[in-house]
């Protein structure tokens, strides 16, 4: 009976041809009793689970001829609860390689009859695997370089197979349950790369003031009403931050003593206290394909934010700041030989003044 609401409700035709439309229609298949023709009707919408009277019959509709034959009717009887025995494991491994890599992994199952104190009956068995690393490749290099680079990577899986069908109260076969099975996994990579700072002149304007992050997300999944589910993603963050000098003068040493030591102090700086640049590049394709639609959406982003801040603070009372932020859609436009940087689609600046007496 599941199975005749789902395709009640599906857009299924009838034996003339017409969109089922409604709840109360008739079915003709062939395939649904050994190849012989077979008639199915559901009349408004039963439910299995909410049983309160059965009505069985038979009716001749003619006037003239009369049928014999037999009726077979299955009965409906409520079984003794179940007492099968649920079973679960989990286990997870943490082990690290002196202070150069580290490893923590974790898989868990619970079959689809485990319960636990706050739940009830589970509808499907569930198996998950996770693993996490994390290493540590400036071990690699000299410690006086005073480079950071870790590099993380993290792979997930997850598996669930149904106890039923949907919309059916029949426990599925190995093989049904397969076919039925929900399953996604992910990828995921990150390295970062930054540098303390030194001493010497030319890296401190370079090396010392970047920091760099590429990652890699991958997602697959399916399940049996999304068939495909894909989604990758790349991310690149960049920031530089000048390390500018601080040179300033006194302006108001020719005062006498008389007058407040703080602007008897007042000091005038000539360069701006800070000047970042940061860019954020993100690449996301995505496809989703769902039974219920006959092609498959595709999606696809290619961005890249740039935003640019400084600020001033000339005198002691007075302070002064100025963003820019650039977005572009690198879709089109894009050439690196040509230094085409994608089609700028906003730009958005701001500046404040702050004076304090």
């Amino acid at each position: 009976m599941s199975r005749l609401k789902v395709e009640l409700q599906s857009g299924r035709t009838d034996s003339l041809g017409d969109l089922l439309s409604e709840i109360d229609s008739l079915i003709t298949d062939s395939g649904k009793r050994d190849g012989l023709q077979a008639r199915y009707r559901v009349r408004g919408n039963p439910s299995m689970q909410q049983i309160k009277q059965l009505t069985v019959g038979v009716r001749n509709r003619s006037v003239v001829q009369s049928y014999s034959g037999r009726a077979l009717v299955d009965e409906l009887r409520l079984e003794e609860a179940r007492n099968d025995a649920g079973f679960a494991a989990y286990a997870r491994v943490n082990t690290e390689l002196a202070d150069f890599m580290n490893l923590d992994g974790t898989v868990e199952w619970r079959g689809e009859n485990f319960r636990t104190i706050s739940s009830t009956g589970r509808k499907s068995s569930d198996f998950k695997t996770n693993l996490n690393t994390t290493t540590n490749a400036q071990k690699l290099l000299p410690g006086s370089w005073g480079f950071s680079v870790p590099i993380r990577a993290t792979f997930s899986r997850s598996e669930s197979l149904p106890r039923f069908g949907p919309n059916s109260d029949v426990e599925l076969t190995s093989e049904q349950k397969q076919d039925e099975r929900t399953e996604t996994t992910k990828t995921f990579y990150e390295v970062s790369v930054n540098k303390r700072s030194g001493k010497f002149w030319l890296t401190r304007w370079t090396f010392d003031s970047m920091n760099l992050r590429l990652s890699q997300t991958r997602e697959r999944g399916i399940s049996p009403t999304v068939p495909l589910s894909r989604r990758d993603s790349e991310t690149m963050t960049f920031s530089y931050k000048m390390p500018l000098p601080k040179p300033s003068v006194k302006i108001a040493a020719w005062m006498p003593e008389f007058m407040p030591k703080a602007m008897r102090e007042s000091r005038l700086n000539f360069l701006p206290t800070t000047v970042n640049y940061t860019l954020n590049a993100k690449r996301q394709d995505q496809a989703t394909w769902r039974r219920s639609n006959q092609d498959t959406t595709v999606t696809e982003n290619f961005t890249l934010k740039e935003t640019y801040t400084t600020k001033i603070n000339p005198l002691t009372a007075l302070q002064g700041n100025y963003s820019l932020q650039v977005n572009r859609d690198l879709r089109k436009k894009y050439d690196m030989s040509k230094l085409a940087f994608g089609r700028e689609v906003s730009r958005n600046q701001k500046a404040d003044l702050k004076l304090t007496l």
